[in-house]
């Protein structure tokens, strides 16, 4: 449930949006580039989109949600760099990881390995981790053994060990040098006032800061942080389902949330309910200024910017062709 107004002044921005191949976006204009090279048919979709030492990467898979293969972008021109399927891609400081999960029918005790594009050494993970993020201080993980709370762990980037334990609860974003940690019980059905967001220095493990979620409302997507480290945006699902629709589940719709880091101030986006499972590619300006979304509405992809004090967000771009899964966003 969409109420967009148009932009009406300048924001100096280019996005990249993936999905249905790669397009490059004119904040000001909205007009769209799309990249050449990429599979552009209803069977794939540009699934992964990062960027690490100025150059950008992206994986196209196949929509049932099978290993892609990875591409680089260069001018406006994308060239496949690998002829291996990779699972994912995990940024890193000036490097990016090829990431490769155990097949389904290999023991449990398969780790899932990381192989830097550039060549270098691969490294295997502890079993039962998967990356979340690549770090200076290390890879960070999430740890999911059978019948234990999930874990994060901080992983050496090198040999592959442990350092140490960052906490107990699901990651929700990752900088440079701190998690977001969503405490439990923060899962849909657990839905209580007890539901938190702790910010924990990745050097050190301990806890700088922890900001309460309003009663009943939980994140119901990973997060992205701005540049500074003051801002997070995520998608927080309401207490109670929206009683003029009937989903068909018990998740309720959800809204985007800005969460400012230096003060706990949450600002919702207005004029804005996503459906629930909707996915919604988020990204903030380097400057902090707005906050982008890329919102998946089907057979096309709405493009908005919004920052606190607007009534409502603004539409940059409605891109065509169906999506699968969450668009991915880049700022160019």
């Amino acid at each position: 449930m969409l109420s967009a107004r148009p932009l009406r002044e300048r924001i100096g921005v280019r996005l990249l949006v993936g999905g249905y191949g790669v397009r490059l976006v004119n904040a000001d204009t909205g007009t769209a580039r799309p990249f050449r090279g990429l599979p552009i048919d209803a069977t794939h979709t540009v699934s992964e989109l990062v960027s690490a030492g100025g150059v950008v990467y992206v994986v196209s898979a196949v929509c049932d949600g099978s290993s892609g293969r990875v591409y680089r972008l260069a001018a406006d021109t994308a060239r496949p760099i690998t002829a291996t399927p990779v699972g994912d891609l995990l940024a890193g400081p000036g490097r990016v990881w090829a990431v490769h999960y155990p097949a389904a029918s290999a023991p449990p005790t398969t780790p899932v390995r990381l192989r830097p594009l550039d060549g270098g050494r691969a490294v295997a993970l502890p079993s039962g981790t998967y990356p979340v993020a690549d770090t200076d201080a290390g890879i960070v993980a999430a740890a999911n053994q059978l019948g234990a709370r999930p874990q994060v762990v901080l992983v050496d980037s090198a040999t592959g060990r442990r350092v140490r334990t960052l906490g107990a609860g699901v990651p929700l974003a990752v900088d440079r040098s701190h998690l977001l940690l969503q405490r439990d019980p923060c899962d849909v059905d657990q839905a209580s006032p007890s539901c938190a967001i702790a910010r924990i220095d990745l050097r050190t493990g301990r806890q700088n800061s922890r900001y309460a979620l309003p009663t009943g409302r939980v994140p119901v997507s990973t997060g992205t942080l701005s540049r500074d480290g003051r801002l997070a945006a995520f998608q927080l699902a309401r207490a109670h389902s929206d009683p003029r629709f009937d989903p068909g589940h018990p998740i309720p719709p959800a809204d985007i949330a800005l969460l400012h880091l230096d003060t706990g101030r949450l600002d919702i986006v207005p004029d804005l309910e996503l459906a629930p499972k909707t996915g919604a590619g988020l990204v903030i300006a380097d400057d902090g200024s707005w906050l982008f979304a890329a919102l998946n509405d089907g057979d096309h992809i709405h493009l908005l910017a919004w920052h606190p004090g607007l009534d409502a967000p603004r539409s940059l771009a409605r891109l065509p062709g169906p999506i699968t899964w969450t668009p991915s966003l880049l700022i160019a």
